[in-house]
């Protein structure tokens, strides 16, 4: 089987808009996908989009052919709805679960704060690795971690490094 990435990040940081040859591929792989939906005899089919479908201006030219291709409806999550999906993800394979996820896409980083298994809270910000960030944009960042890692310095001694990092 070929792999596909669709490399959003080339154009899309700049433009944000998604590039007419990555949608091109992506449909191609989502008509892969859809044969093999199909041989599979599957009754239900759940398609989500996550940030680039949030963010670009164009995503109807990747979201209305790929409903048609894949015959139905594609879900676009909201930041705390990824979260939570990221956070279930975790907690079933730790099901006492403390800390701080951090899930870095290439639109957004999402961080859940969960204690004892259990989700307590979720930001997500619309900076991932492929969206360049100035430095008011960075100050905004560090704010969110400052607020989710504020329990955590005060039962940690480890985390002065982090500490130093985020009092700036």
């Amino acid at each position: 089987m070929k792999e596909l990435r669709a490399g959003w990040g080339m154009v899309f940081k700049k433009t944000k808009r998604l590039n007419k040859k990555r949608i091109k591929q992506s449909l191609e792989t989502i008509s892969r996908f859809s044969n093999i939906i199909n041989e599979a005899g599957l009754e239900k089919v759940l398609a989500i989009g996550t940030a680039a479908l949030r963010q670009a201006e164009n995503s109807d030219a990747l979201i209305k052919p790929a409903e048609e291709i894949l015959n139905t409806k594609i879900r676009i999550l909201s930041g705390e709805e990824e979260g939570d999906l990221v956070a279930r993800g975790l907690i079933s394979n730790i099901p006492l679960a403390n800390g701080i996820i951090a899930d870095l896409g290439g639109g957004s980083l999402e961080l859940i704060k969960v204690q004892n298994g259990k989700k307590i809270e979720t930001i997500s910000l619309n900076y991932g690795h492929l969206i360049e960030i100035d430095e008011k944009k960075f100050k905004k960042i560090r704010k969110c971690f400052r607020k989710l890692f504020e329990e955590l310095f005060e039962n940690f001694s480890f985390v002065s490094f982090a500490r130093k990092f985020l009092s700036k």
